[in-house]
């Protein structure tokens, strides 16, 4: 049985960095043999969340916020990216997350990735984000990532790719802990280093 994992990405800009960061931390997780659901806010996004629904999320009368509660009640374990927005992460984030039930984190790890204009404030929506995560019972990686301009580069038609290869390492280490973080959570998933016996 394999792990999924739902990647959130809180970003609405056209050029985005955070989605590029997002997408290279959903590959890594790929080649270790996680599935992975992106949810781009930008492409997909999510109504204003009403309160009447909070402790009856399942009820909402929108098919798109039924579609992600579902894919969060099927994630294993989740990715939060968000850029740095006034110190913090992002709004159409927090309305997300404001759609998911209290305890939605709930023996599930949480990866923290995030972008900023600047390298002193890039990991701030982490430290915000962090105990967002602890007050839905999740359990956030120890490994976080972070990036700033000049992590990427731009290519002829304005596409973005992260190039750093600190970054990128860190990226595979993140993956590999929420790998072993979900194996260790949820008992029916193997872990990596289990085979099967003939």
């Amino acid at each position: 049985m394999t792990f999924e994992i739902l990647i959130i990405s809180g970003s609405l800009a056209k050029k985005s960095y955070t989605r590029e960061l997002a997408a290279r931390v959903g590959a890594s997780i790929q080649l270790i043999g996680g599935d992975v659901t992106m949810w781009h806010l930008d492409d997909r996004p999510l109504p204003f969340a009403d309160p009447t629904y909070h402790w009856n999320v399942d009820s909402y009368p929108d098919e798109r916020v039924n579609e992600f509660v579902a894919s969060a009640r099927r994630a294993s374990g989740f990715v939060l990216a968000s850029p740095l927005y006034h110190g913090s992460y992002s709004g159409v984030l927090k309305n997300a997350l404001d759609h998911l039930w209290m305890d939605a984190f709930s023996n599930k790890p949480v990866g923290l990735v995030s972008h900023g204009s600047s390298i002193r404030l890039c990991g701030r929506p982490i430290d915000a984000l962090r105990q967002v995560v602890q007050t839905m019972y999740g359990y956030p990686a120890q490994t976080t990532v972070a990036t700033c301009k000049s992590d990427f580069t731009v290519g002829d038609s304005g596409e973005l790719t992260l190039v750093e290869s600190g970054i990128l390492q860190r990226i595979d280490r993140l993956a590999g802990e929420i790998s072993a973080l979900c194996a260790s959570l949820n008992p029916e998933i193997p872990k990596e280093d289990e085979g099967t016996s003939a």
